[in-house]
């Protein structure tokens, strides 16, 4: 068993890091707030590449977020903004690492020991859930979206007269 801990120490150390992974959604905010336009094939790449970059230790996502906003054509100062905001992410980024290190850990455990089954029916039922979950907020988002757009048209012209009077 203390040989068995061991090497899963040893593969879920790098693997298990998914507070790394929070580079993705910093790079998306970072897009927004420097007004930064990445053509098609980037923005379909940007989930890959940034898992990629994201595999490692803490420190690599600091270079992870230097790589990708090069690739993208971020401003300089965008590894100064990751790393000022780290203070905020850093938590949430620790939960989800050590949540990580938790499912391989037990996860391999109970695997070796013959105490997971895979149950394919679940597993594939619980995935369209997720995915009909998933597709529902987009698309009462973007209902959403149109909406506000739409009412934003007809209010702005009275706020306008308003506010000249």
């Amino acid at each position: 068993m203390e040989k068995l801990s061991g090497r899963i120490i040893s593969v879920a150390y790098p693997l298990g890091q998914l507070g790394n992974f929070f580079i993705y959604l910093f790079i998306v905010f970072a897009l927004f707030y420097h007004g930064v336009v990445a053509g098609p094939l980037e923005i379909s790449l940007l989930p890959l590449v940034s898992l990629l970059s994201g595999v490692g230790s803490p420190t690599s996502s600091v270079d992870a977020v230097s790589f990708l906003s090069g690739w993208l054509g971020l401003p300089n100062q965008t590894t100064s903004l990751y790393v000022s905001l780290m203070t905020l992410t850093r938590y949430g980024q620790v939960i989800a690492s050590v949540a990580g290190f938790a499912f391989l850990s037990f996860g391999v455990v109970l695997a070796y020991y013959g105490k997971i089954q895979m149950r394919w029916s679940r597993l594939l039922v619980s995935l369209l859930v997720t995915l009909f979950a998933l597709a529902s907020f987009v698309f009462v988002a973007r209902r959403f979206d149109d909406w506000g757009a739409e009412s934003l048209k007809r209010s702005l012209p009275r706020a306008l007269l308003w506010s000249l009077r």
